[in-house]
């Protein structure tokens, strides 16, 4: 399943285009293993979707789920400490 977020407007010169079915499109974030942080261009009411930036390297797209995973693992940690700190 992939995941997608609402990312910040970028400085760009290029809109995103309408889509098929002629509604505006949305800029969104993967955070799939193959494509994390990688930005595209979708719509909801259709099949229209683009790539918005090139690729990223080899080696990010190594490092980047990993740390994405820690970061949900501490976040976890993080909220059972809050839930012990609660119960005392």
């Amino acid at each position: 399943m992939q995941r997608l977020t609402k990312s910040a407007p970028r400085k760009s010169s290029m809109a995103p285009p309408s889509c098929f079915c002629d509604r505006p499109s949305k800029l969104m974030t993967a955070w799939r293993d193959a494509n994390p942080g990688r930005s595209k261009i979708r719509t909801g009411a259709c099949v229209f979707w683009r790539w918005f930036d090139p690729p990223i390297c080899p080696r990010s797209r190594q490092i980047i789920p990993g740390l994405l995973r820690r970061i949900k693992e501490l976040k976890d940690q993080l909220r059972g400490l809050k839930l012990q700190d609660q119960g005392m």
